[in-house]
């Protein structure tokens, strides 16, 4: 065993010789000795077996039967007696030569099979991108409603209240509601107006505020409006002036309620900023300052000389 003699009559019948390295037999009598199989290798003289090359070890046919080799960075193998080292897919990577397995990127990492064999590390989620599983080989966006504005991240955060992120901005970042606009809930796509009556100045805003009394905003305004002369409004909140009824009168903006007219004056329209006289002798105003009437007292103008 491990030794044999080749026939030929210029071969001594009384010796054999040992199989060399690489080569081995294990049945007595033979006229010749094996090469090692691939994934195999043999150094001494000898033997009946060959050895399996080691994990994180390889032997090609193309190879000497003496020794195996590492496999190289990129590339891995966990059996034993293999005769080719398998590549790293994506997910993976290795930055040491004979190595039994390739290393799993972790969460918040990826790496994509094109750059698998020769990469010496996972790269990291840009900012706006995550994942949660290990052995990815990309990253996934954060969807609208979110932002991510760090590295390496598993997850994505919500939008706070008063900010929000649509399809078309930059996934690191929500964007703060403009004036005029607010959102009171988390990871919300896009702001919504104020209702009529309601206003806000600054960004950001999570609520509308009422508008004062005496002001007010309809749909097409900015802002809050005061109320023109002859008009007013007496509660928050609201989207339109209302005008000062007959018998009182507003000669100012911004009012919360009319005033009654004064003695001796009244008011026969809408919307009056300001009282008349009686211009026809002997009438006065009525009780509601509504409008001019002769009363049903005598006056001076009744008398005649």
């Amino acid at each position: 065993i491990g030794m044999y003699r080749p026939g030929g009559n210029d071969i001594s019948a009384e010796l054999c010789f040992s199989c060399p390295k690489g080569w081995h037999q294990n049945e007595p009598g033979s006229a010749a000795c094996l090469s090692c199989q691939t994934g195999k290798f043999q150094t001494g003289i000898g033997q009946k077996i060959c050895l399996d090359c080691n994990v994180g070890r390889y032997r090609s046919n193309e190879m000497k039967a003496t020794l195996c080799i590492d496999c190289l960075v990129g590339f891995s193998q966990e059996a034993r007696g293999q005769e080719k080292c398998s590549v790293c897919r994506g997910g993976q990577f290795q930055n040491v030569a004979g190595q039994a397995q390739c290393i799993n990127c972790q969460v918040g990492y990826f790496l994509e099979e094109i750059d698998a064999d020769t990469a010496m590390e996972c790269k990291s989620c840009p900012a706006g991108y995550v994942n949660n599983k290990i052995k990815e080989i990309s990253c996934l966006e954060c969807i609208p409603g979110s932002q991510q504005e760090f590295r390496n991240q598993t997850s994505c955060k919500e939008c706070k209240r008063g900010q929000y992120r649509s399809e078309e901005d930059n996934p690191t970042n929500c964007v703060d509601c403009k004036k005029g606009k607010y959102v009171n809930e988390t990871g919300r796509v896009r702001c919504l107006d104020c209702k009529a009556g309601k206003y806000v100045v600054v960004e950001g805003a999570s609520v509308c505020k009422d508008c004062l009394k005496g002001w007010y905003r309809g749909d097409e305004d900015e802002d809050c409006q005061p109320c023109e002369k002859g008009k007013f409004i007496s509660e928050k909140g609201k989207p339109f002036c209302e005008k000062c009824n007959l018998g009182k009168y507003m000669p100012e903006k911004g009012a919360a309620e009319c005033k009654a007219c004064e003695a001796g004056k009244f008011s026969d329209t809408p919307r009056a900023f300001e009282c008349k006289t009686c211009k026809i002798q002997g009438f006065v105003p009525n009780i509601n300052s509504t409008l001019c009437e002769k009363p049903p007292y005598k006056t001076v103008a009744d008398c005649k000389e």
